[in-house]
């Protein structure tokens, strides 16, 4: 959550939420809301259960967020494939086993300490950088939060994070292993070689019948033809409604006079306040107050009385907001209890409300009408074509009852592409959900509705033509230049090692051209085509087997367009007298401790024991499984 937080000031949605993709802990809490009465259960951790209604939501929470992060309609086939359930409920099954450890150890937090998180929160800031009571409440309507749940899920989320860094405090990385890692990373090896290319390769006799044959059996996945599908599909969004009417003068009245505060600003409040979990420490400073100032009682106790700006009424915590605005310009409360320990408060400031008159609100509200008379009518139009697709209604007959556009596409592949390899128009609407839709369901079926943007699409399936393997005679030139180039590899192999072997026996080679010295991590094209006129790049087999070998070794490899006669011509170590290996002592102290992360969370596992309920995780995500 704290890296949610942080990463939230750039995105409230996508940023926020892609941490639960990453696989992080997120915002899934694993405490009260697993001790309901109800049995079904997904998973256990140790003796916690995890219900299936909570990781229903979790996966629902997930796909939402895939959705809106890439603008897929993720299907639940296509969640299967990419075990999403799975993702989810392990991800809660390791939160839980994480906030035992943490209990059983005796972890505890300062709420003070939570107070502060929340405020320094980059994303709850304004412009002024003060905490925004707004943005904590549309963040909680984002995540579809209570603030009871979020501070929850706050302290666990922090004491996990306090745990998982004291296991990965005490690992530490000695200059020694920084220092066999750095030599062997920056070990430098100089060669001379030269490419045979297998295009040069001549004198070849046709391929037989039965060598296009036998290469035809090794190589069909090449020559399968994908399966081919004929659709039709309707859209529809907004600009298909007819006859939508007008907002009316009584309506944009009504509408202002039903909640005129909301089109203005509320009454606002500043404050300043001291927040401790002593309830006496509390009291002391609540009387010093009285007779001083809020902050220098505060000062007194070594304690920091905090200002927050701009509090409007039901942005904050119900036990504080109430008392906040009781509260009279000036005025110090007295102790005051909530989630977050003890609290005493003095009003600083008091913001009265504005409220724009009807005339000025006018257009706005007009809009909002329209906006809503136009979501009604599409929510409408969406139920009455779900209820006569269920009805049975065919495509064709949908689009003419509601003048709604069909479109016809195909034979067309899964990837959009055409018989003759080209590809159909990207610019069709919505072309690539109905391509997804279309090849989720079987022939004469429809999809039902698909949400594509703000499009509605429903895709019919009307010929399904199978995969196929392609016969010799249809992909007969491809075989024979296979088979050409095969040769061509074969040849220019055995003509490397023939030259390689000569060249260990002594004999010489006027061919070898030196290559600037390289590391291990291999070599750019550049050095090679200054050195060797027209050389491919070495390819990550060949820098393997230099590295491999000693110095005066030669050898023949393969490469993708022929083969290397390679010698083996220096062996450079890296120097120490000036190699700085702070840096690569924290990279391998990263590595060493997400590993030891990962076995420490096997450890839990088999320690407190787990549970994956199979059969859920086959199941869609409403079903009640025991």
């Amino acid at each position: 959550m704290l890296k949610s937080l942080r990463s939230a000031s750039q995105s409230i949605v996508a940023k926020i939420l892609f941490i639960i993709l990453l696989g992080s802990f997120a915002f899934w809490g694993m405490g009260p809301i697993f001790q309901g009465t109800r049995v079904q259960t997904a998973a256990k951790a140790g003796d916690v259960k995890i219900t299936t209604t909570v990781a229903n939501e979790a996966y629902e929470r997930q796909v939402k967020m895939l959705q809106q992060q890439y603008g897929l309609n993720i299907t639940p086939e296509m969640a299967a494939r990419l075990g999403i359930k799975a993702n989810v409920v392990r991800q809660l099954v390791m939160q839980s086993l994480y906030d035992q450890e943490a209990s059983k150890l005796g972890m505890r937090l300062d709420n003070g300490l939570i107070h502060q998180t929340v405020a320094t929160q980059p994303v709850f800031r304004d412009e002024s950088g003060k905490f925004n009571p707004q943005k904590f409440v549309q963040f909680l309507r984002i995540m579809g939060m209570s603030e009871n749940a979020y501070i929850y899920e706050l302290k666990s989320d922090l004491i996990r994070t306090l745990l998982m860094g004291a296991e990965r405090a005490g690992v530490a990385v000695p200059y020694e292993m920084a220092k066999v890692q750095y030599l062997y990373d920056k070990e430098m090896r100089t060669v001379a070689g030269y490419m045979i290319k297998a295009e040069n390769m001549k004198d070849f006799p046709q391929p037989t019948e039965s060598d296009l044959n036998a290469l035809h059996d090794e190589k069909s996945a090449l020559f399968e033809t994908p399966e081919y599908r004929t659709i039709s599909y309707i859209h529809f969004d907004k600009s298909n409604l007819q006859n939508v009417p007008t907002p009316s003068d009584e309506e944009i009245h009504t509408a202002y006079d039903s909640a005129p505060q909301s089109y203005g600003e509320p009454e606002k409040r500043d404050i300043i306040q001291i927040t401790t979990e002593d309830e006496g420490l509390a009291k002391t400073i609540a009387e010093e107050s009285q007779k001083t100032s809020l902050e220098k009682a505060a000062e007194t106790h070594q304690l920091i009385a905090r200002p927050l700006a701009g509090l409007v009424s039901g942005s904050v915590l119900p036990s504080l907001s109430d008392a906040i605005f009781k509260l009279k310009e000036g005025e110090t409360s007295g102790v005051i209890s909530s989630e977050l320990g003890f609290h005493v408060i003095k009003l600083t400031k008091i913001i009265p409300p504005h409220l724009r008159t009807f005339d000025e609100a006018k257009d706005e509200i007009t809009k909002q009408l329209h906006e809503s008379k136009n979501q009604e009518a599409l929510d409408k139009l969406t139920q009455n074509v779900e209820d006569d697709i269920g009805g049975g209604m065919k495509l064709k007959e949908i689009a003419d009852k509601y003048h709604l556009p069909i479109e016809n596409i195909g034979p067309v592949s899964a990837k959009g592409q055409k018989p003759d390899g080209s590809t159909i128009k990207s610019d069709q609407p919505g072309l690539a959900d109905v391509l997804k839709a279309a090849f989720s369901i079987e022939k004469d079926e429809n999809s039902g509705i698909v949400q594509s943007g703000e499009m509605n699409i429903v895709a019919q399936v009307d010929q399904i033509d199978p995969t196929r393997l392609k016969s010799v005679n249809e992909v007969k030139p491809e075989l024979q230049q296979m088979w050409q180039e095969k040769k061509q590899a074969e040849k220019a192999l055995q003509t490397a090692e023939d030259r390689a072997k000569a060249l260990n026996e002594g004999k010489t080679d006027n061919m070898l051209s030196a290559i600037s010295p390289f590391q291990r991590t291999g070599l750019g094209g550049k050095d090679l085509k200054e050195k060797i006129a027209d050389a491919a790049q070495l390819d990550e087999n060949t820098v393997k087997r230099i590295f491999e070998a000693n110095i005066g070794d030669v050898f023949a490899s393969q490469s993708e367009k022929g083969a290397w006669v390679i010698k083996v011509t220096a062996i450079t170590p890296p120097s120490l007298e000036k190699a700085d290996l702070t840096g690569l002592q924290k990279s391998i102290k990263e590595d060493v401790a997400n590993n030891f992360l990962d076995q420490y969370g096997s450890a839990l596992r088999s320690s407190y024991g787990t549970y994956l309920n199979e059969k859920w995780l086959n199941q869609k995500p409403d079903s009640d499984v025991q």
